[in-house]
């Protein structure tokens, strides 16, 4: 017979099988089984083949194979093997699908670095808001953030400096915006805010807002004797 066991880890559990593999009768059925069932036996002289389950670098488990004697040179069962483990392949990835298509969806839509909106993810999310302020006859304003001494920056300190120097204003900016606000990395140093407002005033206030905490993160002296320095406009749509 033919045994199939799922090493999850080491502790003997019970475990569910799909397949019990009877050579003899030659038919698959399921069952539950301990591993106590497989290690303990009244007979002496018994012969176990260990097989390893695996899909390239992926491992499932192990089949064993007790009394069949030709196990090791035999075709059909190396064959076997191959489809039980290319089935348990199938599964898993089927299982991860979902994971493996947010994960694709991670990529096309935010910027790596500073994980905002990339261009992609920023129209795809804005054109939804925009045509329920439409909707709702609500008006909508975009705040355009040019950060100045990049190049300085990354040309003295280095492109590591650089990318800080980039991620400390996304963080500042995003932790500035308000509920519902989409920012976005537009390319290199500029940055878009995008929402709806219920006047100009609180655009404004927005903008002041990331400009206080510009000011507090420069007293820090990080880019000392540079500073961080942001030029910031705005739009009411």
């Amino acid at each position: 017979s033919i045994s199939i066991i799922l090493d999850d880890n080491e502790k003997k559990k019970e475990l569910d099988i799909p397949y019990h593999y009877d050579m003899e009768a030659d038919e698959a059925v399921s069952r539950t089984i301990r591993r106590d069932d497989v290690y303990q036996n009244s007979g002496e002289g018994n012969l176990y083949v260990y097989s390893s389950l695996h899909y390239g670098d992926t491992y499932f488990g192990y089949m064993i194979t007790t009394n069949y004697f030709a196990a090791t040179e035999n075709e059909l069962y190396h064959m076997f093997i191959n489809n039980i483990s290319n089935m348990y392949e199938s599964a898993r990835k089927y299982n991860n699908q979902e994971d493996y298509i947010s994960r694709l969806k991670d990529l096309s839509y935010y910027d790596p670095l500073t994980m905002l909106y990339n261009r992609l993810g920023f129209f795809n999310k804005a054109e939804i808001d925009f045509e329920n302020a439409k909707k709702s006859n609500r008006e909508t304003y975009i705040i355009f953030a040019d950060m100045d001494r990049l190049k300085v920056i990354n040309d003295t300190m280095g492109h590591k400096m650089g990318d800080e120097y980039i991620v400390d204003f996304a963080n500042i900016l995003s932790s500035s915006a308000g509920k519902g606000d989409i920012v976005m990395r537009f390319g290199g140093d500029e940055f878009v805010v995008f929402g709806m407002a219920a006047s100009t005033d609180e655009v404004k206030d927005k903008i002041n807002r990331v400009q206080e905490k510009i000011r507090t993160f420069n007293e820090k002296g990080k880019y000392s004797p540079y500073i961080l320095g942001i030029r910031m406009g705005y739009t009411i749509i």
